[in-house]
């Protein structure tokens, strides 16, 4: 079992990031312990790194919250024209890409 603040030091996200997520549905609410302190399972761990990843890589919270969702139910069919998409085809296309530099 983790603390939140386990979960902060192992991912780098921070503590106020993490209640976020929580609330915003993408991560379970944890149990709790006897002092109310939440403990979190090896799950939730992969899950945030999961997210901080997604996120470093410029994905929206709702086309997270749909790699999340097919993740629990691979059988389950993607919303048709999701942010995601979007997304997606500006990054095939090369449009996220930084602008490089003079003489780079």
């Amino acid at each position: 079992m983790y603390t939140i603040g386990d979960l902060s030091r192992r991912t780098g996200v921070k503590i106020p990031t993490i209640r976020y997520y929580e609330q915003m549905g993408l991560l379970a609410a944890p149990e709790r312990s006897e002092g109310n302190q939440r403990r979190y399972e090896k799950r939730e761990l992969e899950t945030l790194a999961f997210i901080r990843h997604a996120r470093d890589l410029g994905l929206s919270i709702e086309a997270i919250r749909d790699l999340l969702a097919l993740s629990e139910h691979p059988e389950r069919p993607l919303r048709r024209g999701g942010p995601h998409r979007h997304r997606a085809s500006c990054l095939r296309a090369g449009k996220d890409r930084p602008a490089q530099k003079a003489g780079a």
